[in-house]
């Protein structure tokens, strides 16, 4: 049976958080490119490429940022699909914070913009 997004169900901390990624899908290697010559494009895959770098550290070591979100927050989380969200938050939170940090420019906008709430 081949699934989609849209009929895909979680059942666990590692599925629920790869249904919550917008860029990453299981892919080796980063396929977004920094180097265009035009000013619009290069941020936009600037912005793509450390998204999809967070979803894929998150994807692969949810357990790291479990420990950070219990030493930050604390607290108990009700099913799976409620801590990846929190998780997911957590780490495109620190990945905007890091990219605002580096070059000066507050990413959350591109962040609503292509991936309203």
């Amino acid at each position: 049976m081949r699934y989609t997004r849209l009929s895909f169900h979680p059942n666990g901390l590692e599925e629920c958080i790869q249904s919550l990624c917008k860029l990453y899908h299981g892919e080796s290697g980063n396929p977004y490119e920094v180097d265009s010559p035009d000013e619009n494009e290069r941020m936009i895959q600037f912005f793509k490429y450390h998204i999809f770098d967070a979803e894929k550290n998150l994807s692969e070591n949810p357990s790291h940022w479990k420990y950070l979100l219990l030493q930050e927050k604390g607290g108990a989380y009700t099913s799976d699909s409620h801590l990846a969200k929190a998780l997911y938050n957590l780490a495109i939170g620190k990945k905007l914070s890091a990219m605002k940090e580096g070059t000066g420019v507050d990413f959350r906008q591109m962040w609503e913009r292509f991936f309203p709430s």
